[in-house]
């Protein structure tokens, strides 16, 4: 029981979660009755859609194609600052539960409108792909911060 196992899940595991989780949301966003808002459906996913978008938009500015692969993922950026795959996986999911909350929040308190939602929404977008931007800075600071931190420095 003590032994640390890892899952690797491939394109078909991810493939499948992804199909699912859409599914699940286009169930629940669609038709006259339905228990939430498609805004809020993109709040519950927001990291990965985030993701999947500044990398495409990338790749394309690159001149390769959308579906090529690469180490330019959030996770990967994360753990080239110098945070372990635990710690990024803590704060994606962190910063997830955090927009999905805003969403959910927002949905049942009934007192933001859908359009304002939409809008805090792209605000949220174009911040994530700012950050993005700049990550390359951001993780040089957070090496420099921490190998100050382990020799004593100040």
């Amino acid at each position: 029981m003590g032994r640390r196992y890892k899952v690797f899940m491939g394109d078909a595991g991810s493939t499948l979660i992804g199909f699912t989780v859409i599914w699940i949301l286009l169930e629940t966003t669609q038709g006259k009755t339905h228990p939430i808002s498609p805004v809020t459906a993109l709040w519950i996913i927001a990291i990965p859609l985030m993701d999947m978008v500044a990398i495409m938009y990338r790749r394309l500015r690159k001149g390769m194609s959308p579906f090529s692969p690469d180490r330019q993922h959030i996770h990967h950026l994360i753990m080239r600052a110098g945070f372990t795959s635990r710690q990024a996986f803590v704060l994606i999911t962190l910063a997830a539960a955090i927009l999905a909350g805003v969403g959910v929040a927002a949905e049942y308190s009934h007192f933001v409108p859908e359009w304002v939602m939409l809008v805090l929404f792209l605000l949220a977008f174009f911040l994530y792909g700012y950050c993005i931007k700049r990550a390359w800075k951001v993780a040089r600071f957070i090496k420099r911060v921490k190998r100050r931190l382990r020799t004593g420095q100040t």
